[in-house]
């Protein structure tokens, strides 16, 4: 299912059933971030009595800059019990260089108190997270999440990390995909603007005669033309006077 998954919504909830069938965590959720590094969890599998997670986002504060290196340096990071005391490395600084010493690849590190609190409010003792590498940045995560500590053994944490690899490869092809798909859409508008210009004088109707080539590119559901003090619309618009608000905006910026 994940291979064959044609869009993005089947390949996420197609990578949570997998994830919960290999892993037997109580939910598993697939997150994405955006360019700024905020996260939303669009696809969600969980058991009976299980909070939903499924639409919740999630900032800097529970998935700081910091983390985000951690996870692109490590496909796989396993927490056995959340709750489990941290135990401190000796010595903690490398006898050779004086350097703090970089667990930055540990298995078994402990994660930053601020993580831990963050899953002790969701009331998650054990975690097992997998990174979504797209493009060499952090596209996304898949997080496993289990009320009661957990151990994953080595060759299921292998199978995810072979899972994640595949899941982030398909996510490759089905963004290049839409985007070929909007290119070609952009390179259509373009010359019917052409051919608009050369048989009417004016660009403005080959951007109306067909709303569905001006709104499928950018995903919208309508749009406004304000052009030569005429407002000319498709699809769903905001009232005039909201219109008149977000024009006036518009002519304001830089």
């Amino acid at each position: 299912p994940i291979l064959s998954a044609d869009s993005l919504d089947r390949l996420s909830e197609a990578s949570a059933q997998v994830f919960q069938e290999l892993t037997g965590y109580d939910r598993v959720l697939v997150f994405r971030f955006d360019d700024e590094g905020r996260g939303e969890v669009i696809a969600e599998r969980r058991r009976d009595g299980i909070a939903s997670c499924l639409g919740q986002h999630f900032g800097d504060a529970q998935v700081p800059p910091k983390a985000h290196q951690l996870i692109e340096r490590n496909r796989i990071r396993h927490l056995v019990d959340a709750d489990e005391p941290p135990v401190p490395i000796r010595p903690a600084r490398s006898p050779l260089t004086g350097l703090p010493l970089d667990l930055s690849r540990s298995t078994w590190r402990s994660l930053s108190a601020l993580h831990l609190q963050f899953l002790g409010r969701l009331g998650v003792r054990g975690a097992l997270v997998a990174s979504l590498l797209v493009g060499g940045r952090l596209w996304g995560l898949i997080v496993c999440h289990h009320r009661a500590p957990r151990f994953v053994h080595y060759p299921v944490r292998v199978a995810c990390a072979l899972l994640a690899e595949a899941v982030a490869t398909r996510i490759s092809g089905l963004e290049a995909a839409l985007q070929a798909r909007a290119e070609a859409g952009i390179l259509g508008l373009e010359a019917r603007l052409v051919e608009s210009i050369a048989r009417h004088g004016d660009w403005t109707p080959a951007l109306l005669e067909d709303p569905a080539a001006l709104l499928r590119p950018v995903g919208a559901s309508g749009a406004v033309l304000a052009y030569e003090g005429k407002r000319l619309k498709v699809g769903e618009t905001p009232e005039d006077a909201r219109l008149s608000e977000i024009l006036a905006w518009l002519d304001g910026q830089p």
